[in-house]
C-alpha cells in the first residue's frame, strides 16, 4: 500500500482477462499522473489468466490483486450476466475503511491526479460525472418503482457509473454506498427479467438513489460530465478506452492519442450539434 495522503483514500478497479491489458493501460495512466503514490489501489481478479495476474504483481507491484469471490454472491452477480453487480458489492466490501473510497472501470485513463476531486467529494460525500440521459431512458420502470422513484424525478439526469467516488466519513457517502451494494444483491432491482435494451444495471440502480437523494435535499447535483456524447467533459479522466490483448505496453502513448484524437472530434461533433440546434 501506498498511501502517503492523510484522507486515507483507496482507489478499486478491477477486469476479467478479455479487459487485462485495459487495464494495464489504466494503471499506467496512475503512474504516469503519480496517483498510485498517493492512495492504495486494490485490483479486483474478475476472471483473469495466471499469465495476467503475475505480470501485475511483476510490473504494477504497488497495486494489490484480490480475487471476487463470486461463490459467495447470487448469479445475477457473475460477470457473465451483465449486471455489473459486482461492482456496488465491492465497494461495499470497504465501507468501514473511514475516508474517499473510488472505483474506476479499467476502461479509464487518468489525465490529472485526484486530489481536487477528493476536495470536492468532502463536501458532499458522492463524486461521479454526469451523462447526458435522463434516468427513465436509462432504466426499466420496474426497477424505479421498486426503489419507489417518484414519477416527478424520473427525468433526473444520470451520472456515469464507470467512474465514482464516497466519502465514508459523511452520511451521505455511506448511505448511498450501503444501499447500492445492497440493492445490486437484489436481482430484481438490478437486472429484472427480460430487461429493455436501455437498461443500464448498475449505473441506473445507482441513480434511482441519486435521484431520490436529491429530491430529499441530501445531495445537490453537479455538472462536470463525463467524455461522452459532451460539448464540455471533465478534464479529469478518459473513459471506455478498450485496449485488445496482446498491444505491447511501448505501443501505449499511440494507443492514447488515438483514442483523444477520437474524443476531440466527439467533442467537436456534439458541439457543432448544438450550435445548429441553437440556430
Amino acid at each position: 500500500m501506498n498511501s502517503t495522503r492523510e484522507d486515507n483514500v483507496l482507489v478499486l478497479t478491477g477486469a476479467d482477462h478479455l479487459y487485462a491489458r485495459t487495464l494495464y493501460q489504466f494503471l499506467l495512466s496512475a503512474e504516469r499522473v503519480e496517483a498510485h503514490r498517493h492512495a492504495d489501489w486494490i485490483v479486483y481478479d474478475l476472471g483473469l489468466q495466471d499469465a495476467d495476474r503475475h505480470f501485475l504483481r511483476e510490473r504494477f507491484g504497488w497495486a494489490v490483486l484480490k480475487v471476487f469471490q463470486f461463490a459467495d454472491y447470487p448469479n445475477h452477480v457473475t460477470v457473465g450476466s451483465g449486471s455489473y453487480a459486482w461492482k456496488p458489492i465491492a465497494l461495499g466490501l470497504h465501507s468501514g475503511r473511514e475516508g474517499p473510497l473510488f472505483w474506476f472501470d479499467s476502461g479509464t485513463v487518468l489525465k490529472r491526479r485526484l486530489d481536487d476531486v477528493i476536495d470536492a467529494l468532502s463536501v458532499q460525500g458522492f463524486w461521479a460525472l454526469r451523462s447526458q440521459e435522463p434516468l427513465y431512458k436509462k432504466c426499466d420502470v420496474r426497477v424505479m418503482d421498486a426503489l419507489g422513484v417518484p414519477q416527478e424525478i424520473r427525468h433526473f439526469q444520470e451520472y456515469a457509473a464507470g467512474a465514482v467516488g464516497f466519502d465514508t466519513r459523511t452520511t451521505l457517502g455511506r448511505q448511498i454506498l450501503a444501499d447500492w451494494a445492497a440493492h445490486a444483491a437484489i436481482k430484481d432491482h438490478i437486472v429484472p427479467d427480460g430487461y429493455p435494451s436501455f437498461h443500464k444495471h448498475d449505473q441506473a440502480l445507482l441513480n434511482c438513489l441519486l435521484a431520490t437523494a436529491a429530491r430529499e435535499g441530501r445531495f445537490i447535483p453537479t455538472t462536470a460530465e463525463i467524455d461522452i456524447c459532451s460539448t464540455n467533459p471533465s478534464p479529469l479522466i478518459s473513459t471506455r478506452n478498450f485496449v485488445p490483448n496482446g498491444r505491447p505496453l511501448y505501443a501505449d502513448p499511440l494507443i492514447r492519442a488515438g483514442a483523444a484524437l477520437w474524443k476531440a472530434g466527439d467533442v467537436l461533433y456534439h458541439r457543432m450539434q448544438r450550435l445548429k440546434q441553437r440556430r
